[in-house]
């Protein structure tokens, strides 16, 4: 067993464990939007942040195996103001309709947004000239590229348990998004329509079409 402190409590947890994983186990919070239970490890978000007793930089507390001894401290205030620029980042980038939008009130993103007190935001809103697309050519779901934060559930589950792989990432950096093989719509691409990428994503990126009056 490996033992280590998170907040200063005393956890044992076997070896391979996550720090994510060892704070669950103390009933501890830690913010996520890429993580996901069925899915592997991605740690692109960088939402679970944690501060780690001895190391330069902030790490990922998802990625980041348990060690012996190690102490980990996961709301400090180096923690929590490395959260808001993520996710005040994440926001310069999406298109905040939210009351307007399918998955409101079940936004994993603005639940997160909800804890930080945003003020006037210090990035740039982004989102009005970016040239995103909607996409709604599939009979299943609509793709709303203006509301993906880019965590890559939907790929990762469709190539990881549906063994399709009907979208992917694109590009890098700052133009950087999933899209289908050739920026293709979805109806022409091999998708069998299942819904679990749909089910999956923790914004409305991904949303349900419905054909009820």
């Amino acid at each position: 067993m490996i033992n280590l402190k998170i907040n200063d409590h005393q956890v044992s947890v076997a070896e391979g464990t996550t720090v994510l994983d060892a704070a669950k186990k103390l009933g501890l919070n830690i913010p996520t939007l890429c993580n996901h239970k069925d899915l592997c490890v991605a740690g692109n978000c960088r939402v679970c942040v944690v501060e780690m007793v001895g190391a330069r930089t902030l790490i990922a507390s998802c990625a980041m195996p348990a060690s012996e001894g190690m102490e980990i401290y996961t709301n400090s205030l180096k923690v929590r103001n490395a959260r808001k620029h993520i996710v005040e980042l994440l926001l310069s980038e999406h298109r905040a309709d939210c009351r307007k939008c399918y998955k409101n009130q079940n936004c994993e993103l603005q639940t997160l947004a909800n804890e930080f007190p945003f003020g006037e935001h210090i990035f740039l809103d982004l989102a009005e000239n970016r040239p995103y697309k909607i996409d709604r050519s599939s009979p299943s779901f609509i793709k709303d590229d203006s509301k993906c934060i880019r965590c890559q559930r939907c790929v990762r589950k469709c190539a990881e348990l549906q063994h399709v792989s009907a979208i992917a990432v694109a590009n890098k950096g700052g133009h950087q998004k999933i899209s289908s093989f050739h920026d293709r719509p979805m109806s022409a691409v091999v998708c069998t329509n299942c819904g679990q990428c749909v089910n999956r994503c923790p914004t409305g990126a991904l949303t349900e079409k419905t054909y009820i009056d």
